[in-house]
């Protein structure tokens, strides 16, 4: 018997009652409590399993999502090892800072959402002769991976936000030339080095970048259609939501605090994998 329906032998012995007439009236009740009886014990059995293979799955879920978190901690134990090596500071991402390393760790970029500022930083062995060009060179290398870096939502992060001299908007098309031209004649080195955790003696050069004036503006307007859509769903205030948005991450989608939470909203994950919010943004 399939649980929340009436097989046909049920059905036949109900018919047959009723066609008996009045006098069975009894008998009938006597069935049809008999038959709902059966079903909802079906029913009762049915949640019974359906519970314990929720349970089973959940079970699935977190010990997952644990490995993924000890990934990612073992993940960020090592980067920051690695560059705690070279650099006299480690500097990680935060909810109004993004904050990226090149692969060989002697270049990051620092890109700040709250005060519109991107800051390109290298540090070059203090006797190497060629220095200031390898600065260069690695400071270029970093913002043309910046400028071209895109979002979950394939969006580039920094699209829109920072413009050259002539008012074009800089692009992975204009970067190069942006450099040459505008950023890299800015580049300073520090007038002191600083000793490495490796031994090594080491000089840190610097560009900062302005972004345009109204850049929070240019971000939030990005993520204005789902607000709106997601607003109407559960019945909020979409400027209620922005305002979320702007305090917590300044629209910086890349946004990470010291206890884990991410994103727009800055939601944490362990709270948003139970269940206990309706949204995560």
């Amino acid at each position: 018997m399939r649980t929340g329906t009436v097989e046909q032998s049920d059905l036949q012995e109900i018919i047959h009652n009723i066609d008996s007439g009045m006098d069975h009236s009894c008998t009938l009740l006597s069935t049809v409590r008999r038959i709902l009886w059966k079903n909802m014990h079906g029913l009762e059995r049915n949640l019974e399993t359906w519970h314990k293979n929720w349970n089973r799955l959940e079970c699935q879920i977190e010990s997952k999502w644990d490995e993924h978190e000890k990934c990612q901690k073992e993940e960020w134990n090592s980067l920051k090892a690695e560059v705690e090596q070279k650099w006299k500071k480690f500097v990680r991402s935060t909810k109004k800072d993004w904050v990226e390393y090149n692969k060989q760790k002697d270049a990051r970029s620092i890109v700040d959402f709250e005060h519109g500022k991107v800051i390109l930083e290298t540090i070059i062995p203090a006797d190497d002769p060629s220095a200031m060009k390898k600065a260069r060179g690695k400071i270029e290398e970093q913002a043309r991976k910046i400028f071209s870096r895109e979002s979950l939502a394939k969006e580039r992060l920094l699209k829109d936000q920072v413009v050259n001299n002539k008012g074009e908007a800089i692009d992975p098309d204009n970067i190069d030339q942006y450099s040459r031209e505008e950023a890299l004649p800015r580049l300073t080195a520090d007038p002191s080095t600083f000793q490495s955790a490796d031994g090594i003696k080491r000089r840190k050069y610097s560009v900062t970048i302005s972004m345009v004036p109204n850049h929070i503006r240019v971000r939030a307007e990005k993520y204005l259609p789902f607000v709106r859509k997601n607003a109407a769903r559960f019945r909020l205030n979409p400027q209620l939501i922005l305002a979320i948005m702007h305090t917590e991450s300044y629209f910086n989608p890349l946004a990470i605090s010291s206890c884990n939470a991410v994103g727009l909203m800055q939601i944490i994950s362990q709270i948003c994998r139970t269940g206990s919010i309706p949204i995560c943004l």
